[in-house]
């Protein structure tokens, strides 16, 4: 059965994936819900830990820039990408979770990766704004959600 994160990574509405926030959000109960800070971060490296651990082989998840909505995504691939940075999974060598470069950070494990998109993203989560369009952070509406649930129970 398919993770439920990846079942947002993959919805068809996306054309490159989803944001962190968004998939965040998708995974609270109920949608959309805020959380403390110390609680969020918590769930940020929980969700990279599953991303880098439990991503069934060949697949991989990339975390890339997205211009169209000048953020970034989380990306589900058949196969890893060229020319990205990876975390290996300390339970199996061949996976890892794949990521881009992100400006002003050093990123070079789990720990790192988390604060750099934690420092990124935190004021957003904070705030409640999970769903990003037309280049701005908005919070998730009664639609939203309903496409949110809908996503998580397809084929389940």
């Amino acid at each position: 059965m398919m993770e439920r994160w990846m079942r947002v990574v993959k919805d068809k509405r996306f054309t490159t994936g989803a944001t962190i926030p968004y998939i965040l959000a998708a995974l609270r109960d109920p949608i959309g819900a805020v959380a403390s800070a110390d609680t969020s971060k918590e769930e940020l490296r929980a969700l990279l830990v599953e991303m880098r651990d439990d991503v069934p082989p060949p697949e991989c998840v990339v975390i890339l820039w997205c211009s169209r909505i000048e953020a970034l995504v989380v990306s589900s691939r058949p196969t890893p990408p060229a020319g990205r940075r990876r975390i290996q999974s300390p339970y199996d060598p061949d996976r890892g979770l794949y990521f881009r470069e992100i400006d002003g950070y050093q990123v070079t494990d789990l720990d790192s990766l988390t604060q750099a998109l934690w420092d990124l993203h935190k004021d957003v989560i904070l705030e409640g704004c999970f769903n990003r369009e037309n280049r701005q952070w908005h919070h998730i509406d009664d639609g939203e959600r309903r496409e949110i649930e809908s996503t998580l129970h397809d084929d389940e």
